[in-house]
C-alpha cells in the first residue's frame, strides 16, 4: 500500500470511518509493531504501544500533505521511546524483600507495633496506595492497573516505583 493511500486512510480513520480504520490497521499494524519491537525487545510491551500508536492517531488530526506511513511510524517510536525511557527509572523489586515491607516495621522513628499500612496512610497520596493495593494485595499486573484506572501504563509504572521508593526510604529497608 503506498504512502497516499495510508495517509487517505488516516484522515477517514479520524473522521469516524470504522472500514477505514480496519483497512488501516490490517495494512500497517505489522510494520509498527516490529519498529516499536526493535527499541522494546518486550513483545508485550510492544503490542500496548501498538494500541496505544492506534488511539493517538485516532484522537491527532494528521495534515492530508503529511507521509501517512511515516506518520504511523514516528507516533510509535516515540511512544515506545517514552515506555523505554520509563522502564528505565524502575526499580527492581525483590518481592522478598517486598514481602519483608509489609511486616512489623522497626524503625527508630516508630514504635515497633507500626505496620507498613501507618507508613503508608502517614507518607502516601492517595493514588500512591490505591497503586500498591491493586498491584501488591490484588495481585494485578501494571497493564491490568493501567486499564482499570484508564491511564498510560508507562504512568502507571513509573508511579507504582515512585510509591516504592517512598516507603523504602520512610522505612529505611
Amino acid at each position: 500500500m503506498d504512502k497516499e493511500e495510508i495517509s487517505r486512510l488516516i484522515i477517514s480513520s479520524q473522521e469516524g470511518d470504522e472500514k477505514a480504520f480496519n483497512e488501516l490497521y490490517n495494512s500497517t499494524n505489522s510494520v509498527i509493531y516490529h519498529s516499536i519491537y526493535s527499541i522494546l525487545n518486550d513483545r508485550d510491551l510492544s503490542l500496548d504501544v501498538v494500541q496505544e500508536t492506534y488511539l493517538k492517531v485516532l484522537k491527532n488530526k494528521m495534515k492530508s500533505s503529511e507521509n501517512g506511513l511515516a506518520y504511523l511510524i514516528t507516533i510509535a517510536k516515540n511512544l515506545a521511546l517514552n515506555v523505554l525511557k520509563s522502564r528505565n527509572r524502575e526499580i527492581p523489586i525483590d518481592f522478598e524483600e517486598e514481602e519483608l515491607m509489609y511486616r512489623k516495621v522497626e524503625d527508630k522513628e516508630y514504635s515497633n507495633d507500626l505496620h507498613i499500612q501507618d507508613v503508608m496512610d502517614k507518607y502516601l497520596s492517595q493514588n500512591q496506595k490505591e497503586l500498591i493495593r491493586l498491584h501488591v494485595m490484588e495481585g494485578l499486573t501494571h497493564r491490568e492497573i493501567a486499564l482499570k484506572l484508564n491511564k498510560p501504563i508507562g504512568t502507571i509504572m513509573w508511579q507504582y516505583n515512585e510509591a516504592i521508593k517512598e516507603l523504602r526510604k520512610r522505612m529505611s529497608v
